[in-house]
């Protein structure tokens, strides 16, 4: 093999591992920071990608849904009801409490109507993921 092959093989090589860490940075941060994990819901949520933030709901909320109800409906319907709430969120990171499993944190939203509320949020560690309870 020549020496342009090999040093485009191993420029391809370096390119793929460093796009594969990049992703998995970005997902063990995401994972790892439960401000990240509401920013991911609600941004999933707005876009209509409604799988993908089924992601960051807990468990117990999934299975509240699981068979629908007449109240609450599906968690789809769940999900696309709780992004209608807010024009934007931010979570406070300086609010940030972390108490093993479970962790709470301050979120600035800004509601439909403009007006601007500081809101607690908990969220639970599932499968090393930070997950929202919405208690």
């Amino acid at each position: 093999m020549n020496k342009i092959k090999k040093t485009i093989i191993a420029l391809s090589l370096a390119t793929g591992i460093g796009g594969v860490s990049y992703f998995a940075l970005a997902e063990a941060q995401t994972n790892n920071d439960p401000g990240n994990s509401i920013t991911a819901f609600y941004d999933n949520a707005k876009k209509g990608e409604l799988d993908q933030a089924k992601e960051y709901v807990a468990a117990e909320v999934v299975q509240y849904y699981k068979n629908g109800t007449w109240l609450a409906g599906t968690i789809s319907e769940g999900i696309k009801r709780e992004a209608g709430y807010y024009k934007k969120v931010d979570p406070l990171e300086d609010t940030v409490k972390i108490n093993g499993q479970t962790a709470t944190i301050d979120v600035k939203v800004t509601n439909e109507d403009g007006s601007i509320e500081v809101k607690p949020y908990d969220l639970v560690k599932e499968e090393g993921k930070w997950k929202l309870t919405f208690q």
